[in-house]
Order: structure tokens, then sequence, then C-alpha cells
């Protein structure tokens, strides 16, 4: 592997995990960095909406592009597993935590349906990574 590859993956993943953990763990902090005080909400929604998209076509290339190549969906599954996992702990978090004694019905109900979609997905990749993996292991010992 060459030095240049080597340093542009450490940087990306270095600036992604980065941007992360602000969006997990501090998003005030993080919006108001790059949008300034007063921070408008509609506005920061949008950009978060675009942002979120964009991550979702990467993610939903992997997935696909993994298809023709068998020997590689344990790698796809592994990344739907850590996927689905941290969108289903976020809507677990939004509907327990977050929302309970607020005014957040909207979010609360928004937050269910990702639940139900996200848990679903989850369960489905699961079950094909413990699969895939099974699979692996005997073909490892043909």
């Amino acid at each position: 592997m060459s030095s240049i590859s080597s340093f542009a993956l450490f940087v990306s993943g270095t600036v992604t995990l980065l941007y992360s953990l602000f969006f997990l763990f501090a998003p005030n902090a993080l919006l108001s960095w790059f949008y300034g005080s007063p921070v408008h909400v509609e506005q920061v929604a949008a950009s978060l909406c675009q942002y979120f998209g964009v991550t979702n076509f990467c993610l939903a290339f992997l997935y696909l592009h993994y298809l023709p190549f068998a020997d590689k969906h344990g790698q796809g599954l592994r990344l739907a597993v850590m996927h689905c996992g941290g969108n289903l702990m976020i809507a677990l978090h939004r509907i327990y935590l977050s929302g309970s004694g607020s005014s957040w019905t909207s979010g609360i109900v928004a937050a269910k349906k990702t639940l139900i979609i996200q848990g679903a997905m989850l369960f489905l990749s699961y079950i094909a990574l413990k699969k895939a993996l099974r699979e692996a292991k005997t073909k490892k010992k043909k």
C-alpha cells in the first residue's frame, strides 16, 4: 500500500470520526461554529438533511457494490449492522430519553417509525452476517 493512500485514508477516517463525534455528542458546539449565533433551525435542518443524504448515498453505493462479490458480503453486512445499529440506538434515545416528558410528539412518532425500519434492517443484516461468516469458515476449511 502506498504512503499517499495510507495518509489519505487516515485523514479521511480521522476527519469523519471527528464530525461523527461532534454530531453525536456536541451538536450545539458544531452548529454554532459553522453557522454562528443565532442558529436558524430551518437552515441547519436543510443542511443536515443534505449531508445525511450524501452519507446514505455512499452507504447505498457500498451495499450495492458488494452484491456481485459473494466473498465480500460479510464486509458489507458488517457495515450494515453498524449503520442500522447506530440509527437504532439514536431512535431509542429519542424515544426514551429525549422524548420523555416533552412536547416533541412528532419527533417521537418519527423515531418510532425509524425504530421499526432500522430494527428490521438490523435483524436481517445480522442474520445474513452470521450466515456469511459461517459460510466463509466452511470455505476456508476446504
